[in-house]
């Protein structure tokens, strides 16, 4: 994903134990993972591998967001 010189490279799709996220051109951030229901599964700071090994196997939904100073 591309926009506004922000790039966010999510791998591989579909994940099962072990999910990547490499980020350019952004301070620090977080991530947070809900599943289809909306419950939140996971909040990591800056983090480039989250393991997803515990989560069900439902659909989820990853919204990144930078820390503002």
């Amino acid at each position: 994903i591309e926009n506004n010189g922000l790039k966010v490279d999510i791998f591989p799709n579909p994940a099962q134990n072990i999910l990547n996220i490499k980020v350019e051109n952004l301070g620090v951030y977080t991530i947070v993972i809900h599943n289809i229901l909306g419950e939140k599964m996971g909040e990591w700071n800056s983090s480039n591998q989250i393991d997803i090994s515990s989560f069900a196997e439902l659909s989820n939904t990853i919204a990144l967001t930078e820390y503002s100073t």
